[in-house]
């Protein structure tokens, strides 16, 4: 720390020079090598203080003499670029991009409480000035005498003069050094943090004591000797050593020159001394006197040259005392889009600044009171949030520009330091002008002069007005009226047809961005058919003509019209699309930005947004009669058959016809429709309408309202439904009487809901009242199974679409099996043969007659056939189904279920039901049975895990359960490799072992059964029996527990049912310790589920406050884990019951965040976590 802080001193632009002993040696002459005069180096300082312009008399001498002036950079453009960062902030994010984020974090921290500044609001291309004000503040060693610094005294001195002043580093020489600078700044910033103080201030003022006697062979030595001075910084400095050589040989010889750069950039093998000697140049020291005065007065004082600034473009103009600096768009990336500038008068140092931006074009609906307010609070925020309160009052004067008029405030932005600035709002557009530098200054000539010189000359454009087209029925502003173009497409490639586009476009003169509205209208009569098709062919239209494979596409509604955004990348640029369609009509608007000047965000959204078509006019319509449908209706074109069968609603229908209409010129969709329902349906009435509406309802649309009604003398429902999101809404007209219905349905956008548009065609329907025969519904009612019978393929095919809508009658069922013996049998109706349609219409066939028939039909099945209808019968409601399936089941062939299948048949009896001894009669009929009997007693435990027993149910049959676990026990091969699953007695001894407990409880049988089956176990079935021993309170074997695969799936298992409350049997306190949970829990699913590979746990004892003494217990715990590869770490807590032997439950982790090292102790982490934890809801 000792150099290193200083280091940074020494590094800072120029340095000083000061008289000293007979070893300085800060001034040197250059001559030789083709030099027609001498130039001269000196080594400067960065301060304030007197001892540093202790200098040899020969140094203002000789800076007078020279013709020209250099130092390491221009400290004027240098000032202008951080004062453009201090404003824009960083772009280049070279610290963000090199340092670890924890560090970069920490920086920022400390230059907040330091200048109140963050990382990004400072010239990262100085990356030392940031080390420097992280180091110790230098006004605790040195004093600030003077009010400039030495090395800006000699450049202002060299400009009063007139000298021409140059730069000898540039961005491009060193930004590779500045990248590679920042990989070593964490190590020097964390030596910038230690040291002692005492130690600290000796060392700098030893070194400052160095310079002053001239001594560069002290520094150097003494620079090469810190502890901190890192091979890097030897490198850092040399490379910039051999740029600034680079760039001062040209220099040399054309002018004589004055060359001031930092003290530590000239001794060394590397040093600027002898890298010159290398290059054939002789360079001496001069002689140092201190005998004259210490500042002779400039020979020349040059007077400003005022320069006039004209910005044609964003319109505005303005002089300043020299030419200013200019930052253009793009340089700090899309936070500027306009050019700034700024000049920094040398001999008062004064800052002036100009710029413009654009504000929101469009009603933007505040004053221009408002709009300044606004921008001067912002800006002092920015400065100094705590000096200036929102609630001061602002002192804001006027201020004319020829016709126009602005505001004027000045303001206090530290002790000495004043800002004076000048806002004006003219064409959308704000104009910024701002001066900075002392109270005198601010009120001097010179400031004056520049806001007298302020010209606003807008651009004479960006008048936004409402476009409307009559022809096209839309309006949409635009920046200026549109120029017209009527453009023919293609539409039928095959006969060369056209249509003919009709397009309006205007460009923004001001930001440089055009926008764009087409329409164009299909031939009378076609329209959109498809709405996907329509939009798919739109993206791909555009996709394929700016070759853009991966446009991004999102829906819109504009004026509640369903729109496609579509997003383009072409050239570099960003076009915007928005395409639909009304009617036979569709619409295309168009955004483009202008290169360089990308829109504000979400503007073109706006522009769009304001898109308003005229309200749809339904074409001309003409009355039709449909005598099918047994009605009238005016249509706008003829009918079209849509369908003869159908079902449109949640009950069978024997058939419905349908025709439809569409009016082409408002996109408005007619439909009308006549049903029959057969006689096996429900009466139609409204109740079976409400049903409709909500399985309607289910698929995703939204229904606004359903009413009873009247319709031309009928009772009707009327409805109205819409498509979220689409703009697109439904009318619906039914009317009801007999066995049949009419429905009217209009298709429409959503807005016209409102409107009469459909009066022409509603207000002039007229219908019959349907008939009824039911000699021909009852004829119509058996066709469905006569067509199932037949051979003809027609009506085969017409069987098997409609075999889904038929309920069964008894007189029905004994044709059913035949069906089974047809070619189509195995056939399906979608994804379903008819033979699953007919078995589950027995769900709800429940009479006497058809039991009787199923127990005739059973004996002639398949086995596939019977597993069918067995698994059917399990799921019907009415109880004579659940004997029927047992007296079936009996006669079971041997190979026909497996376990699954047994369970799949087995369960439903027992959901959410009291299993009662009757049906464990019924049940243990099957007892005997080859297939069943151990299946049985696994398929029952594992139901009965979640239901009920009867009192007593299971004592009744308790010894043949334990009976047929015992000769499981016997029978099972206890192999290492038998998995879960794979035998059937391992599974039965698996829930035997845990679900019959749960009603048994412990006895003499159960224990033994358990010490038969340890004795054989394996480590994994012996890791599943823990449970069942801790629960029984019986001791496992050491052999048993050193048996025991600790890292096995089932132990993970078991581990990870103990995190909850209402766990089956809890874990002994010796097994519920958290190290033998956590590192297995994270072990198995961290690697399995999350990509981590557990490493290592540290668990800490602590406690939060507000749980002391309560029965829990929480504890901190620190993760190392792999995270796909990349090692981390997390902060976490686990909970564990305090007293063990009343709470049977196991650890159970509550909480992860990422591990940060920020020097809290273990107990402040637990308790901030804890905080976090309660905050977010536990």
């Amino acid at each position: 720390m000792a150099f290193f802080a200083f280091f940074l001193v020494l590094l800072q632009l120029p340095l000083a020079g000061q008289a000293g002993k007979e070893n300085y040696a800060l001034l040197w002459k250059i001559s030789g090598n083709g030099l027609s005069q001498p130039s001269y180096l000196f080594g400067t300082m960065h301060l304030r203080d007197n001892r540093v312009f202790e200098f040899s008399d020969s140094v203002l001498v000789k800076l007078d003499a020279c013709e020209a002036f250099a130092s390491e950079m221009r400290i004027d453009s240098s000032i202008c670029q951080l004062l453009q960062l201090f404003e824009y902030g960083d772009t280049t994010n070279v610290l963000k991009n090199t340092l670890p984020e924890y560090t970069y974090r920490k920086i920022n921290k400390a230059l907040m409480e330091k200048i109140g500044l963050r990382i990004e609001n400072l010239d990262v291309k100085e990356p030392q000035n940031i080390e420097a004000l992280l180091s110790e503040d230098q006004e605790l060693y040195f004093e600030e005498d003077r009010e400039e610094e030495l090395d800006f005294y000699l450049f202002k001195r060299a400009y009063l003069q007139g000298k021409p002043l140059y730069g000898l580093e540039y961005e491009r020489d060193v930004n590779h050094l500045v990248e590679a600078y920042f990989r070593e700044f964490e190590i020097n910033y964390q030596a910038a943090q230690a040291g002692n103080e005492a130690q600290e201030e000796a060392n700098m003022l030893r070194l400052l004591e160095f310079y002053r006697t001239g001594n560069l062979d002290s520094i150097a030595a003494y620079s090469i000797a810190d502890e901190h001075y890192s091979d890097y910084d030897y490198e850092f400095l040399n490379g910039r050593n051999k740029n600034m050589v680079k760039n001062l040989l040209p220099l040399m010889h054309h002018h004589s020159t004055f060359i001031a750069v930092g003290a530590a950039h000239l001794p060394g093998k590397e040093g600027l001394i002898k890298l010159l000697q290398a290059k054939g140049f002789t360079v001496e020291k001069v002689p140092a006197t201190f005998n004259g005065p210490a500042e002779p007065k400039p020979t020349v004082t040059v007077a400003p040259t005022w320069r006039l600034t004209n910005n044609i473009k964003d319109g505005y103009q303005f002089a300043t005392p020299g030419l200013p600096f200019k930052v253009s768009p793009g340089v700090l990336g899309e936070r500027i889009t306009r050019e700034a500038y700024y000049y920094f008068d040398i001999p008062t140092r004064v800052v002036y600044s100009a710029r413009s931006s654009l504000f929101p074009i469009i009603n933007t609906g505040i004053s221009k009171t408002d709009v300044f307010t606004s921008t001067i609070r912002d800006w002092l925020f920015k400065r100094k949030p705590e000096k200036h309160p929102m609630d001061n009052k602002l002192d804001m004067q006027d201020i004319t520009s020829g016709a126009y008029k602005g505001v004027t405030i000045t303001l206090q932005i530290e002790e000495d330091v004043y800002e004076k600035m000048a806002l004006f709002l003219e064409k959308n557009t704000l104009f910024y002008f701002l001066v900075e530098g002392k109270k005198e200054d601010i009120e001097g000539e010179s400031v004056n002069r520049f806001f007298s010189s302020i010209v606003i000359t807008p651009p004479q454009e960006t008048n936004w007005e409402r476009f409307t087209s009559t022809a096209g029925g839309f309006s949409i502003p635009f920046p200026q009226v549109p120029t017209f173009q009527n453009l023919e497409l293609p539409y039928d490639v095959a006969t060369g047809q056209m249509i003919e586009a009709k397009i309006y476009m205007a460009k923004d003169l001001e930001e440089g961005h055009t926008y764009l509205a087409r329409y164009f209208d299909y031939p009378i009569g076609v329209g959109v058919v498809d709405n996907d098709l329509f939009f798919e062919s739109q993206v791909n239209d555009l996709s394929n003509r700016y070759n853009d494979l991966n446009p991004k596409v999102t829906d819109v509604l504009l004026d509640g019209i369903a729109f496609k955004k579509i997003e383009i990348n072409f050239n570099n640029l960003k076009f915007h699309f928005w395409t639909g369609y009304q009617g036979n009509r569709t619409y295309m608007l168009m955004a483009v930005p202008a290169p360089g000047n990308p829109a504000r965000p979400g503007f073109f959204d706006q522009w769009a947004g304001q898109l308003e078509l005229r309200p749809i006019t339904l074409g001309p319509v003409t009355p039709v009669s449909i005598p099918e449908l047994g009605i009238n209706i005016p249509l706008p074109s003829p009918p079209g058959l849509l369908s003869m069968d159908g079902d449109r609603f949640s009950f069978p229908v024997e058939y419905s016809t349908s025709y439809g209409s569409i009016d082409t010129l408002s996109g408005i969709s007619i439909f009308v429709s006549k049903g029959n329902l057969h006689r096996y349906a429900s009466f139609l009435d409204e109740d079976d309408m409400r049903n409709s509406l909500s399985d309607l309802e289910n698929s995703g649309f939204e229904i606004l309202y359903s009413v009873d009604t009247t319709f031309m003398g009928f009772p009707a429902i009327q409805s109205v439904f819409v498509y979220p999101g689409t703009g697109n809404a439904s009318l619906s007209i039914l009317t009801m009487d007999g066995r049949g219905y009419h429905e009217i349905l209009v298709s429409l956008p959503e807005k016209l809901l409102s409107t009469n548009t459909l009066d022409p065609i509603l207000q002039n329907i007229q219908f019959q009242q349907h008939t009824f025969d039911a000699s021909v519904y009852e004829t119509k009612g058996k066709l469905w199974l006569n067509d199932l019978l037949g051979t003809n393929d027609s009506l085969v095919l017409y069987a098997k679409e409609t075999a889904e809508f038929v309920s069964l009658q008894e007189e029905d069922l004994p044709q059913i099996y035949t069906l089974f013996s047809q070619e189509f049998e195995n056939d399906t109706i979608g994804t379903r043969s008819i033979k699953e349609v007919l078995f589950e219409k027995l769900e709800t066939t429940q009479d006497v007659g058809t039991m009787d028939f199923l127990k005739e039909l059973y004996p002639s099945l398949s086995a596939e056939d019977k597993v069918d209808l067995l698994t059917t019968l399990t799921w019907t409601e009415d109880v004579r189904g659940k004997p029927l399936f047992f007296q079936l089941a009996k006669d079971f062939p041997d190979d026909a279920f497996d376990v699954e299948g047994l369970y799949v048949l087995f369960q439903p009896f027992a959901e959410n039901t009291i299993l009662s001894i009757s049906y464990l009669d019924s049940l243990m009929t099957l007892w005997d049975h080859p297939v069943f009997q151990h299946q049985i007693a696994l398929v029952f435990f594992a139901i009965t895990q979640d239901v009920e027993l009867e009192k007593g149910a299971l004592n009744k049959y308790r010894e043949k359960f334990i009976l047929t676990a015992r000769q499981c026990a016997d029978e099972v091969v206890w192999s290492d490799t038998m998995i879960l699953g794979e035998d059937p007695s391992y599974q039965t001894l698996y829930y035997l072992c845990g679900s019959i407990f749960k009603n048994t409880g412990k006895t003499a049988e159960m224990v033994n059964t358990l010490r038969a089956i340890e004795s054989k176990a394996n480590p994994e079935i012996l890791a599943a029996l823990l449970p069942t021993f801790a629960v029984f309170g019986e001791k496992v074997s050491r052999t048993s527990i050193e048996k025991v695969r600790r890292d096995s799936v089932e132990w993970i298992y078991f581990l990870k049912s103990l995190q909850t409350d209402d766990n089956l049997f809890g874990l002994p306190a010796k097994y519920r310790k958290q190290e033998d949970f956590l590192p297995f829990y994270l072990k198995y699913y961290g690697s399995v589920e999350d990509g981590l590979d557990y490493q290592g746990i540290q668990l800490f004892t602590s406690q939060p406050k507000e749980l002391e003494g309560t029965k829990y217990n929480i504890h901190l715990f620190q993760l190392y884990i792999m995270v796909y590869g990349q090692e981390d770490r997390y902060w976490g807590i686990i909970s564990q019951p305090a007293d063990k032997k009343k709470i049977n439950t196991g650890p159970d982790i509550l909480y992860f965040l990422p591990y940060e090292n920020d020097n809290r102790s273990p107990e402040k982490v637990l308790n901030d976590i804890w905080d976090d934890y309660l905050k977010e809801g536990r």
